[in-house]
């Protein structure tokens, strides 16, 4: 949807979860002044949650858990909805809602990280990290650290050395991007 610049508008940017009970919305206002520069004015607004918002919340936190303590098993999305009693379909949605991804890419995320600490803090050879995460060989790990990395494992193990980082410069309508 786009938005005139010349007009005030707002952009829900995230809801920030302080209690079960309470969160907060960050919205932005965006205005253009005479000079043409955006200003972003970020407003805290509070919301009391209802009775169901709360049982998400907790269904959420109960499969946050759960994924946490269990990723050497790469759990799928069945297991973990069953875990807080609900169907996959109903679970993928409100997971994506509340937690801001997926719960496969939250699972990716969790097994990378912990990859990563194998790598570094215990020097693991590759195949040691692929199965203490939980994935099925080190192909799975590379096919993980190139997609949320960028590199390989074993570049990410010798801290980057020799890696090369290609990019480009581009035109849009906010000056040159580097890509």
């Amino acid at each position: 949807m786009p938005f005139d610049l010349n007009q005030k508008n707002e952009l829900n940017l995230a809801c920030l979860q302080i209690t079960p009970i309470h969160h907060y919305c960050i919205t932005a206002s965006f205005g253009l002044q005479s000079w043409h520069r955006m200003q972003i004015f970020v407003v805290l607004k509070h919301k009391t949650m209802n009775e169901q918002e709360i049982i998400n919340y907790n269904r959420i936190a109960a499969a946050i858990d759960y994924i946490s303590e269990n990723f050497k098993t790469q759990p799928n999305l069945d297991e973990v909805a069953e875990k807080v009693h609900l169907s996959p379909f109903h679970f993928q949605r409100l997971f994506t809602e509340w937690a801001g991804t997926s719960p496969k890419k939250f699972l990716q995320f969790i097994s990378i990280e912990h990859a990563k600490k194998l790598l570094k803090e215990n020097q693991a050879s590759l195949s040691d990290a692929a199965y203490d995460t939980g994935l099925s060989g080190t192909s799975r790990l590379h096919d993980l650290f190139v997609s949320i990395e960028g590199m390989t494992p074993a570049e990410y193990k010798h801290n980057g050395k020799n890696l090369v980082i290609n990019y480009s410069f581009a035109e849009s309508p906010f000056g040159n991007l580097i890509v």
